[in-house]
């Protein structure tokens, strides 16, 4: 075999024994995480669907509801129970609310998959028919419910098409607040790294230039093409799904330029130092993927295990995503806001001042 060859393979093993932080983000964190997420997944032993029930005076008197209030109050119904294993496939919870509205916002947040509700002749699931969850849910409830109830008894569907209350008016504001933190991390973050490995940092450092200025313009630049992904992600979303914004435009405004700010800043802590690009990718990706994974962009973060909501709860694109998608869905206003911003905009000044602190010009 050519000698060239095996000394340039030689030369590239070499390279990663020299650089120990490359070993580590290509293989060892990959595997890390993956045990991670898979332990945490994986050891649930069944999943919990939550359901709302419109539980008044006119629910009341129905049979099925009394008997729902009775049995299912505390306690969860099991679904396919393996009496050998002493656990059930999937359990569904049901959350019991006066009124209509309150089921209705249960559903707008994500924290239910459908609302149960009716007379003393009906009943009626509410729910999403492109949620396929949700669909699945009710065709479990009608199998195992309503053998306790009179034969002639039916949950009757009545899918939801009212805008607000469907799941893509849950996923189109995770989907921009994915945009911003890929936007910010990629754009801030990876472009301090790429100019340093050009060595154009040390040229920046001898130019007439502003080290403010220069941080500033690349925050205004990933402001403007957040907004500019926003306005292509909403346009689409109106037109074709026929998503409204039914809260306060100023309130939006303010979230996106916080949103943006929290995450420039932890791209210039990612970028303040490393000048490999292997690192780079570790580094911007073990934040990231997490966070895409858990904040609650495809689905409520009440369906992980308890044990990391605590953790998951204050991750900042959580916050940013709880904050925009109720935005979104309700008629939120700028004061209703501000305490979600004051948390991001913490998060952007400690993690860009820490950037800061320790940067490499070189």
């Amino acid at each position: 075999m050519n000698n060239s060859f095996l000394n340039l393979l030689s030369i590239h093993f070499k390279e990663y024994r020299r650089e120990p932080s490359v070993f580590f983000w290509t293989i060892i964190f990959p595997v890390s995480l993956s045990l991670i997420l898979g332990i945490s997944f994986t050891k649930k032993t069944d999943s919990v669907k939550n359901v709302a029930v419109v539980y008044n005076e006119a629910g009341a008197k129905n049979q099925f509801f009394e008997n729902l209030k009775t049995d299912y109050e505390d306690n969860a119904l099991k679904i396919n129970y393996d009496k050998e294993e002493g656990a059930a496939i999937s359990k569904i919870k049901f959350i019991f609310v006066a009124t209509l509205k309150e089921a209705d916002d249960l559903l707008k947040n994500g924290q239910v998959l459908l609302i149960l509700e009716g007379d003393l002749e009906k009943i009626v699931a509410r729910f999403d028919p492109a949620n396929q969850e949700a669909e699945l849910t009710y065709f479990q409830l009608e199998n195992h419910l309503l053998k306790k109830t009179e034969e002639n008894m039916k949950i009757h569907p009545r899918p939801i098409h009212t805008s607000g209350l469907r799941y893509i008016d849950f996923l189109i504001p995770g989907l921009i607040c994915l945009g911003i933190m890929n936007s910010a991390l990629w754009g801030v973050g990876w472009s301090f790294i790429d100019l340093r490995i050009k060595k154009l940092l040390r040229r920046m450092t001898a130019a007439p230039m502003k080290k403010f200025d220069f941080l500033a313009a690349h925050f205004a630049a990933r402001v403007v093409m957040s907004w500019v992904e926003f306005i292509i992600i909403y346009l689409f979303a109106k037109y074709y799904f026929e998503v409204k914004i039914a809260g306060s435009i100023a309130a939006i405004i303010l979230v996106l330029l916080c949103g943006n700010f929290a995450f420039s800043g932890i791209g210039v802590l990612i970028g303040s130092r490393t000048s490999n690009s292997r690192i780079g990718n570790g580094l911007i990706n073990a934040v990231s993927i997490p966070m895409m994974v858990l904040s609650g962009i495809f689905f409520n973060i009440s369906n992980l295990p308890e044990a990391i909501q605590p953790v998951v709860k204050i991750l900042p694109l959580t916050i940013l995503t709880d904050i925009l998608r109720h935005t979104f869905t309700n008629t939120l206003l700028t004061a209703d806001v501000l305490l979600g911003c004051l948390y991001l905009i913490v998060t952007g000044i400690i993690t860009a001042y820490s950037g800061l602190k320790i940067f490499r010009w070189y």
